[in-house]
């Protein structure tokens, strides 16, 4: 197994997305799902801009647009650029959804149509423990180093809210999915802030396949 060369923290939530460590959570799953789950012994997590609801990390869309305006870019040109928008989709969180429902028949009904589903539980400590050892895919690990890895498992909420850091944004859904009580893992890789940790991965890589890994 190669050593990580990524830093891994865990972000800090404000209070309204806090749950407390030993919180059973739960999970409605098909059974090819479970399947798959058990026989790889590995959690799926998912990009959160391919997630269903279309209206996933708007306010962090919005915030990277202002970010950029601020720059000195024409607000008109950000605010209609589907190119910019998909570049910052790119950047989204990868993402796994739970509940705090132990029982709920609109839950079954939405994830269970085909009458194949199942429930499985498990705490946010051991959610939490499972992202904090997030693989890096085998194409990025001459360049892991690069990176910096963030996690967190926080519990969705339904008001708006300002001032929020990058993955709080994706702990915010509207009033209609309250009912879902939801609980998400969040995992972000992003490029190291580390001057020396960012120059000994440009070297490592000189000359390698670095740049087509972002193409």
């Amino acid at each position: 197994m190669v050593k990580s060369q990524a830093n891994r923290s865990k972000y800090n939530l404000d209070k309204q997305f806090l749950v407390g460590s030993n919180t059973p959570i739960y999970r409605y799953l098909s059974f090819f799902q479970l399947v798959d789950m058990l026989e790889r012994k590995k959690l799926y997590l998912q990009k959160v801009c391919y997630w269903d609801d279309p209206s996933e990390g708007s306010g962090y869309i919005d915030q990277e647009r202002d970010r950029v305006v601020k720059l000195g870019f024409d607000a008109n040109t950000v605010k209609n650029d589907d190119k910019f928008k998909d570049g910052i989709k790119s950047m989204f969180p990868f993402g796994t959804s739970w509940s705090l429902l132990l029982e709920s028949d609109a839950m079954w009904r939405i994830y269970s149509q085909d009458k194949m589903g199942l429930q499985i539980q498990s705490s946010v400590e051991k959610l939490e423990s499972a992202l904090s050892r997030v693989e890096f895919p085998k194409e990025y690990l001459e360049i892991e180093g690069y990176f910096d890895l963030k996690y967190v498992v926080g519990k969705v909420d339904y008001n708006p809210a300002d001032n929020l850091n990058d993955l709080e944004h994706f702990l915010l859904k509207k009033e209609a999915f309250k009912h879902e009580e939801e609980i998400r893992g969040l995992v972000k890789f992003s490029g190291t802030d580390d001057p020396q940790r960012f120059a000994k991965a440009a070297l490592i890589n000189k000359g390698s396949n670095f740049e087509k890994h972002w193409l």
